[in-house]
């Protein structure tokens, strides 16, 4: 499927977030049964258009939150659907992706929704937080940067 621009605007974005840990970061593909609150994701959402058939993929990045449905940001809706909570990154300025990096991530205990959801709602906005079914992700994989080695402050 061919890239919309808001989709290759979204790209360049994430580039630009990761490039302050250039050589200190790798990405991993990754299954999604294997995330924990705080790692952070990047992955490909197929949305469903309005007549039920495929449209855009999107690729997104997010960091894996619990809420209070589950410890793991994983778990089993009503209807039996698997699905996953993340906050979305993505849109966030360089800055803030940096707070969210120092503040968040690989810490399960501060990435949980249901003790926090002001705090998290505000750092990374509220329209951020999304539920997604796992069933429309493709391309799923972890980014793992090495904080201990480099650690990226705001400007």
């Amino acid at each position: 499927m061919k890239k919309d621009k808001v989709t290759v605007e979204r790209d360049k974005a994430i580039e630009r977030m990761l490039f302050p840990y250039e050589g200190n970061y790798g990405i991993t593909n990754w299954s999604y049964l294997g995330v924990r609150p705080g790692e952070l994701v990047i992955f490909e959402y197929i949305k469903l258009s309005d007549e039920g058939g495929q449209s855009m993929v999107g690729t997104r990045l997010g960091i894996v939150v619990a809420s209070q449905r589950t410890s793991s940001g994983l778990f089993i809706s009503t209807r039996s659907n698997n699905l996953m909570n993340v906050f979305l990154l993505d849109q966030l300025s360089e800055d803030l992706f940096s707070l969210v990096v120092n503040n968040l991530y690989n810490k399960e205990y501060r990435c949980t929704y249901k003790r926090a959801p002001k705090v998290l709602a505000a750092f990374m906005g509220k329209k951020n937080f999304r539920t997604l079914n796992v069933r429309y992700l493709k391309s799923f994989r972890k980014i793992n940067i090495n904080i201990d080695k480099f650690k990226v402050t705001g400007k």
